[in-house]
C-alpha cells in the first residue's frame, strides 16, 4: 500500500514537525507556525494548525 498524504492538526505545528522531520530523517527548512509540509519518497505530511484549540 502506498499512502499519498497525510495531515496533522495540531496546536504546535513546530514541535510536531520537528519530531517528524528528525524520525524520517528529513529537513524542510521551515519554521512556519502555522504550516509545514514534509515530503518523503512520494508521501507528504502535512502538518497544520487551523486555529483551533485541540485536546
Amino acid at each position: 500500500m502506498q499512502i499519498g498524504e497525510v495531515c496533522l492538526l495540531t496546536n504546535n505545528v513546530i514541535r510536531l514537525a520537528d519530531f517528524y522531520k528528525k524520525l524520517l530523517e528529513i529537513e524542510n527548512n521551515s519554521q512556519d507556525e502555522t504550516h509545514q509540509f514534509i515530503i518523503s519518497e512520494g508521501t507528504t505530511l502535512t502538518i497544520y494548525n487551523d486555529g483551533t484549540v485541540k485536546k
